[in-house]
């Protein structure tokens, strides 16, 4: 009987042990799975990172061949623009050159006109009133001055007047000149 109470026990204590291993088996695949759970969401992000990634990639890439494009598209359309509207530039610039010629011409004949008319009125004031030329010139500079001063001050192009000062000048040198 000693004998088979202490295969009882030699059995029951091995059911114990037996029991405490499958306790702690459960209780290390119970933390097993909880750690694969977590990899595997770890993972899982991971993989939707990388498609995200990949994604934005193919995005920007999409969107950088369609810049290109558009890039090679307008410098075509520039350079179909610059061989059709050639011919008209050209037009254009050569009719400006002609107006600003025109312009001169004008200037230059104005600027004569006036040098003319000049010498007219200096000649019969000179001889009405018997001043010398050097007074005559320096009246009629001061005249035009300001003539000068209120156009500016009404806010009037005042380039013709200051042209005619500068006239004066030149002429009144000559004459002093001898």
């Amino acid at each position: 009987m000693r004998r088979c109470i202490e295969e009882t026990a030699n059995t029951v204590q091995t059911l114990q042990h037996a029991h405490e291993v499958a306790r702690a088996f459960q209780a290390n695949a119970a933390v097993g799975r909880e750690i694969y759970a977590s990899f595997m969401a770890d993972e899982r992000g991971r993989i939707a990172e990388a498609a995200h990634r990949r994604e934005r990639a193919l995005e920007r890439r999409k969107k950088e061949l369609l810049e290109d494009r558009r890039a090679t598209l307008e410098a075509a359309h520039s350079l179909e623009a610059a061989e059709k509207f050639k011919a008209l530039k050209f037009k254009l610039g050569r009719a400006r050159m002609l107006a600003r010629r025109g312009d001169a011409e004008v200037d230059s004949k104005t600027a004569e006109a006036a040098a003319i008319k000049i010498a007219c009125e200096l000649v019969s004031v000179i001889q009405s009133q018997s001043l010398d030329v050097a007074t005559w010139f320096d009246q009629r500079i001061a005249r035009v001055n300001i003539a000068i001063a209120e156009m500016e001050a009404d806010g009037a192009d005042t380039a013709a007047q200051r042209a005619a000062v500068e006239l004066l000048r030149r002429v009144k040198a000559m004459v002093e000149a001898g």
